[in-house]
């Protein structure tokens, strides 16, 4: 999952269904560990920046030449990197195992999504490069493969934003930068076997030794 060359894109594209079946065969566990592993990765290799109240945001715009009924992962594999939060990271990732999304164009629907967007129609539109366009898709389409319930979602974006006041939002919302608390997430997933677990004793240690804020700040919203 690191950034991909022009070489690299194609084989991405040519080998989706097989990347795809070798996906569905895995257990839940196994899925959810994957998809964090390549986070950590896309992390590492700067295709994903960490950004607090950002869902998902393409720092360069990438579907001038995207078309209704395009596959989205094809279009993932093309952008050189992205604005994201702990769910859009996750997405990107999920989105690039499992695949099972369009591209669809629909300019009635603002960058906040209407009621009835369902999770497999992506809105791109070309108005909207480089915009946090996708938004509530991102939630539902993980929860609708299965990947990871409401409630765990809900608790990796409190802890990513720092929303709430339990303790271990608290203690992550005081490390300075949004890397380091998306790759403190992610590897408390790996860790947890696929669950995210926020009173998980190594992660706080560990947040405790980044470089911190002062008390009184707050990330995200």
């Amino acid at each position: 999952m690191a950034r991909l060359t022009k070489k690299e894109i194609e084989k991405f594209i040519a080998d989706r269904t097989k990347r795809n079946a070798a996906f569905a065969k895995m257990s839940l566990t196994q899925k959810r560990i994957t998809v964090a592993r390549d986070v950590l990765e896309m992390l590492a290799t700067k295709r994903i920046k960490a950004t607090a109240g950002t869902y998902f945001a393409p720092t360069r715009g990438v579907t001038s030449n995207a078309k209704a009924g395009d596959d989205f992962s094809d279009l993932i594999a093309k952008i050189p990197s992205c604005d994201a939060c702990a769910i859009g990271s996750l997405f990107m990732a999920g989105v690039c195992r499992a695949d099972q999304i369009k591209v669809r164009f629909d300019r009635r629907l603002d960058i906040f999504g209407a009621p009835h967007r369902r999770w497999n129609d992506v809105d791109v539109s070309k108005t909207m490069d480089g915009n946090d366009v996708f938004l509530a898709n991102e939630r539902e389409y993980l929860v609708e493969l299965g990947l990871f319930s409401k409630e765990q979602l809900a608790l990796m974006e409190n802890a990513f934003e720092n929303s709430g006041y339990d303790v271990a939002n608290l203690t992550l919302g005081r490390v300075r930068y949004d890397r380091d608390r998306l790759r403190l997430i992610m590897q408390n997933i790996v860790r947890n076997r696929g669950v995210f677990k926020p009173r998980d004793r190594k992660m706080l240690r560990a947040a405790k030794r980044r470089p911190q804020t002062s008390p009184d700040h707050q990330v995200g919203w």
